[in-house]
């Protein structure tokens, strides 16, 4: 009987981290009439700006220093929300158990690469109703301040910047170069500090403790701990 025990706690323990799972966001745009959909309202504050997959936004610095984003991924479509309870290892989930309204767009700072692929190092921005919670949401992989928190379940849905009360200053109208935009809101990490984290891979300091954000296109400005600012040119 000895040698069925090896066999049997390989899948005890199997199950019992498959029990364990964290629930799963599926990223496949590949559901209609979602559970639940954005009011008139929410749908207001997509971002409006029409970005496509390997398009090129500019930023440059007052020291004509210029940073390039890369759109790597646009989703405007439902996603599936998928709880994961039991063996799930054997079973698998069978449907979603609701699926939800989102927007989300990520894009990598191609100046800031890293051999190690790592969604953290990325910017993604977030619009969603999962479980009737609206939620917006920035990942700013050079934020110096570190929060390790997440927009949506798993780890390709990291977040450092939520737009919670209190969270950020409403400004409205910003003008840069020629392009004024009209919904703008600031974000302040509270320090001048330049963050080092030991899991940081990238090519650049994570020093920026100011950000400016526009509802209908996104970043526009974010400032260093040391006074640089960084500017959008907008893609006209």
């Amino acid at each position: 009987m000895n040698y069925l025990i090896k066999p049997f706690s390989i899948i005890c323990a199997l199950i019992i981290l498959t029990s364990c799972e964290e629930d799963e966001v599926v990223e496949k745009c590949q559901f209609t009439d979602p559970t639940y959909q954005f009011t008139t309202e929410q749908e207001q504050k997509r971002i409006s700006f029409e970005y496509f997959e390997g398009q090129i936004i500019k930023y440059r610095s007052d020291n004509n220093e210029v940073l390039n984003f890369e759109v790597t991924e646009v989703d405007n479509c439902a996603r599936g929300y998928y709880e994961v309870r039991g063996p799930g290892f054997f079973l698998g989930p069978k449907k979603p158990s609701h699926t939800f309204d989102s927007q989300i767009i990520r894009l990598s700072i191609i100046e800031h690469d890293t051999m190690e692929y790592s969604y953290r190092n990325k910017i993604h921005y977030y619009t969603t109703i999962s479980s009737s919670t609206f939620r917006q949401a920035i990942n700013f992989p050079l934020w110096n301040k570190n929060i390790n928190s997440f927009a949506l379940s798993g780890s390709q849905n990291p977040a450092n910047m939520f737009f919670s009360e209190g969270s950020f200053t409403e400004i409205g109208n910003f003008r840069i170069g020629q392009h004024s935009f009209n919904e703008v809101v600031k974000f302040e990490s509270g320090s001048v500090d330049i963050n080092n984290q030991t899991f940081h891979l990238g090519n650049l300091l994570l020093s920026v403790n100011v950000l400016y954000y526009d509802q209908d296109f996104g970043i526009i400005r974010f400032d260093e701990v040391d006074g640089t600012i960084w500017e959008v040119e907008y893609p006209e």
